[in-house]
């Protein structure tokens, strides 16, 4: 996420934890405590289980259904254009995803590069190259 972008978020965070903290009319102040309590916090999506997106691949027959390959967190599947998640390569002796792509003839058809591309301590080595004739329902290694 880009500094300026990271910078709102937190602003915008700030803000609203101070509305919830000031007094409206007829109400005692509410403490930031009490105001955190009622909120929860939720995964949505890949990000939360990796953070490096490594490539998004979309079907190009239905483009509600993306596939999201994270460096340190396998490949997810949404079929509802990012709405909701489901990690479809779990099953795997590897969790580091450096690529993907979809059969053009067969979108159901889904190869996934493992690894990363990218030097740091931080990197996962990969176990070769997945491929699933499943929309990524089963995965077979190839390479």
């Amino acid at each position: 996420m880009p500094a300026i972008t990271r910078f709102a978020a937190r602003s915008l965070a700030s803000l609203a934890l101070l509305a919830c903290a000031l007094p409206l009319p007829g109400r005692a102040q509410v403490s930031v405590a009490d105001a955190l309590s009622d909120l929860t916090l939720r995964e949505i999506g890949p990000a939360v289980a990796g953070g490096r997106i490594a490539d998004i691949e979309v079907n190009p027959d239905d483009p509600s259904v993306w596939y999201v390959a994270v460096g340190s967190g396998g490949v997810w599947k949404t079929t509802n254009a990012g709405v909701t998640w489901t990690p479809v390569f779990d099953d795997q002796p590897t969790y580091s995803i450096g690529d993907l792509a979809l059969d053009p003839a067969n979108p159901e058809v889904v190869c996934a590069g493992t690894g990363e591309n990218v030097s740091g301590r931080h990197v996962a080595w990969g176990a070769g190259i997945y491929r699933s004739r499943a929309g990524g329902g089963s995965w077979e290694q190839v390479g």
